[in-house]
């Protein structure tokens, strides 16, 4: 975890005391810690000593060198002045990097108290580029943005998810080839009642704000006769209330407009084809759509944030230029691409090869600018938007790819031309992953660190959400990627991708093995006696979080 002082926090919070001070700790694991100061006025920065091993030294034009020893009678080093005497403001903001020991964050800041602290800890998500990695105790000065390329959330994970998907029932109307759910046509007798369900939504209110935001997702919810009932009450306790329908018979106007008036504020459709043919086979049954298209202009007049939800693999990934041309002009606020996990029905499907994830990821970063993008099972996108920015922040090559990049490109050329258009600033994607502020719910009350993995957790019928969530020993291990198997436990990205533990659970067995559906390849991977994964994985020159070149794997 990553911290920054920002002259805003200096100012609201540390502006009344003469020092800021940064204990530093000595771990009891042997690591070093890693410490994140930020911009103070000269001389206002002291960091504590306790022997000389933890002395950082970082020397350069604009940097600063940092010595101390034992024999410091107040054990403590000065950050010199003149090092924070530099031209502009951006250039004053100063990153030391440490090995951190997460558990030791609430010792590492002396003299603040609880409001301090947790406007301290708040500032995490500005952090974009500092590089986390248990395994290779390094010293190193790290590029910050302004804004964040990544969000991260803001409140404790260990204790409260940021958003919970609740499958309200497994009936549905479609056979969608790639369900996670195995839907059925008829809902089970066990599903939560409407009064099962206002018990689960007076727990998820009964947290903290901000609260968790709730999905109401299926099967199909709009098989459930109490929907709009379930939707009243959450909106009542202040839950941010989401729907996520199958495109059937059952999406009228009118149910729209009592849904909306209910407090549903999103709603989700999906589409995953540019044409009735690749569509229509996917959904199982002809009409879907152009029925799809023809519901969108109901959803937005209603006044919902519409989400286009479309799952890509090999058989409609060359659609996907005229699958965005669809989704933008179907007025959509969001693109949520899903990758496909090898599990339920999606097991029959064929999945993109690794090279070909990362080809769409980056194409994906691309086309940001078009439409906000959001990926579920690919957490990798993170590491490629933060990759993207260092690329042209840091004057590097750009991204070669393979084939299907090329093609992607040049079809979003020639599908959407020189035609000028409102370029929007692209959505920062948030670090959430499953079991790490994410939390899903069956229909029959059973807690899942998502709907992909079939570890089951509890049941919100005989135990609250809020105990399985922070204390399932499932959910713990999947929120503290040093515990985990391979390069994924190596890499730099990890405390904002994580890799698809679902992914990795469904090939290993394991769900703390290492996604090898990632192209990247840690330098501390291969330092520490790592192998390269397959040539298919190569994606040519690899990018870490400091902007350097850490390794050219198989060329294309």
């Amino acid at each position: 975890m990553p911290f920054l002082f920002t002259p805003r926090f200096v100012k609201e919070s540390v502006d009344k005391r003469q020092n800021l001070v940064l204990g530093v700790l000595t771990p009891t694991d042997g690591q070093n810690l890693r410490i994140v100061v930020g911009t103070r006025e000269p001389c206002g920065v002291l960091i504590p000593t306790q022997r000389a091993a933890n002395a950082l030294h970082l020397v350069g034009s604009h940097l600063l060198t940092i010595t101390g020893t034992t024999e410091d009678k107040p054990q403590r080093t000065r950050i010199l002045g003149h090092s924070l005497s530099c031209g502009d403001a951006e250039s004053r903001v100063i990153i030391l990097r440490v090995v951190f020991v997460r558990t030791a964050i609430r010792h590492l800041i002396a003299g603040l108290d609880q409001v301090g602290l947790d406007s301290f800890l708040s500032l995490i998500s500005c952090v974009v580029s500092t590089q986390i990695n248990m395994h290779t105790p390094k010293c190193t000065l790290l590029p910050m943005s302004h804004a964040p390329v990544v969000r991260k959330v803001r409140h404790n994970i260990e204790i409260k998810p940021f958003i919970v998907i609740w499958e309200v029932t497994r009936a549905c109307a479609l056979v969608c080839k790639h369900c996670r759910a195995d839907a059925q046509h008829e809902p089970h007798p066990d599903q939560l009642t409407t009064e099962e369900g206002k018990r689960l939504l007076d727990q998820l209110a009964s947290y903290e704000k901000p609260y968790p935001l709730v999905v109401f997702t299926g099967g199909d919810p709009f098989e459930r006769s109490d929907l709009a009932e379930l939707c009243q009450y959450g909106t009542n306790l202040g839950l941010s209330i989401s729907l996520s329908p199958s495109v059937t018979p059952k999406v009228t106007p009118e149910r729209l407009h009592e849904l909306r008036e209910a407090g549903g504020k999103a709603m989700s459709m999906s589409l995953d084809g540019a044409t009735p043919e690749t569509h229509d086979a996917f959904r199982g049954f002809s009409g879907t759509f152009d029925a799809t298209l023809e519901k969108a202009p109901l959803i937005n007049a209603e006044g919902y944030r519409l989400q286009i939800n479309s799952t890509l693999t090999k058989g409609n990934i060359h659609e996907a230029p005229a699958l965005l041309k669809r989704v933008i002009e179907m007025q959509a606020k969001m693109w949520y691409v899903f990758f496909l996990v090898p599990t339920g029905r999606g097991a029959d499907l064929n999945a993109l090869s690794p090279k070909e994830r990362e080809d769409t990821l980056v194409w994906l970063d691309d086309i940001s600018d078009r439409i906000a993008i959001k990926t579920t099972e690919a957490p990798q996108y993170r590491r490629v938007v933060i990759q993207q920015k260092l690329r042209r922040e840091h004057g590097l090559a750009p991204y070669e790819g393979g084939e299907l990049y090329r093609y992607l490109t040049e079809e979003t050329e020639r599908i959407f031309g020189d035609a000028p258009y409102k370029k929007r600033k692209p959505r920062a994607p948030m670090a959430v992953n499953s079991g790490s502020g994410f939390a899903f719910i069956d229909h029959i009350g059973d807690v899942y660190p998502n709907g992909f993995l079939p570890f089951h957790c509890g049941n919100v019928k005989k135990q609250s959400i809020n105990e399985i969530y922070a204390e399932s020993p499932v959910f713990k291990s999947l929120r503290h990627p040093e515990g985990w198997h391979g390069k994924c436990a190596y890499c730099d990205f990890h405390d904002v991708c994580g890799g698809s533990r679902s992914t990795a659970y469904a090939l290993t067995g394991d769900d703390r093995a290492s996604d090898d559906q990632c192209c990247y390849v840690p330098q501390a991977w291969l330092d520490a006696g790592g192998t390269r994964v397959h040539p298919e994985h190569g994606t040519g020159i690899q990018i870490s979080r400091t902007g350097e070149i850490v390794g050219v794997p198989a060329d294309y």
